[in-house]
């Protein structure tokens, strides 16, 4: 279904830092080309940083991604045991600050054909950077040039490339009507929870901020 292409990378640091700030860079780790934007680690981070790519909070980028995982059921349950388990990561995960299970290796995935543009995660290891690509599938789609991440032990940060300005690549949040908000009814796997449940799980602060320290 996913098309990675990783490459590697040495990190090297630029000889004018002083030694005794050697360690304070090698801490945050600096992605060459790239200015890194720090994201709370609050369990939202993957959600925070690919909301600030098309202005959205990290509340209603998780409500986008589960709605699009259950529209998108007979692609993605095949990653789980059954599909059972695979709604039940789908229910556990719409969850503020929650992030586990397979859900968090697909979930990219969703995001890149949700957002309509390729997914570039620089993934550090501790001493090397790969670049592991997850495409949109259908490159008719393609809105706007690729969002960059910075992952450091499944924890996601923000990158913006040097060349733009920060605003060249944020684009609206695509037509997401299709999806969105849209249930199966008459699907009784979907989710075993009434209607007051689901709705607390749909709904979303619309004053809530990105958590965002630049």
């Amino acid at each position: 279904m996913t098309r990675l292409f990783k490459r590697k990378r040495s990190q090297v640091l630029p000889a004018a830092i002083p030694k005794a700030n050697v360690k304070r860079v090698q801490a945050y780790q600096l992605v060459e080309g790239f200015t890194r934007c720090p994201v709370a680690s609050d369990g939202n981070c993957f959600y925070t940083a690919t909301g600030f790519f098309c202005g959205t909070n990290a509340l209603e980028m998780r409500s986008i991604v589960m709605s699009y995982f259950i529209y998108k059921k007979a692609e993605y349950s095949i990653f789980f045991e059954s599909e059972a388990d695979f709604l039940e990561a789908v229910r556990a995960n719409r969850q503020d600050r929650v992030w586990n299970s397979e859900l968090c290796d697909i979930a990219p995935h969703a995001v890149a054909q949700i957002l309509k543009r390729d997914i570039i995660i620089h993934n550090f290891d501790g001493s090397t950077i790969q670049e592991i690509t997850t495409p949109l599938e259908n490159k008719d789609e393609i809105i706007a040039p690729p969002i960059h991440l910075f992952r450091s032990y499944n924890h996601y940060e923000i990158l913006i490339p040097n060349n733009k300005l920060p605003n060249k690549n944020i684009c609206p949040l695509p037509d997401i009507s299709a999806f969105y908000e849209v249930i199966d009814l008459c699907d009784d796997e979907v989710y075993d929870l009434d209607i007051e449940d689901y709705d607390d799980c749909m709904s979303c602060d619309k004053d809530f901020k990105c958590l965002i320290k630049f």
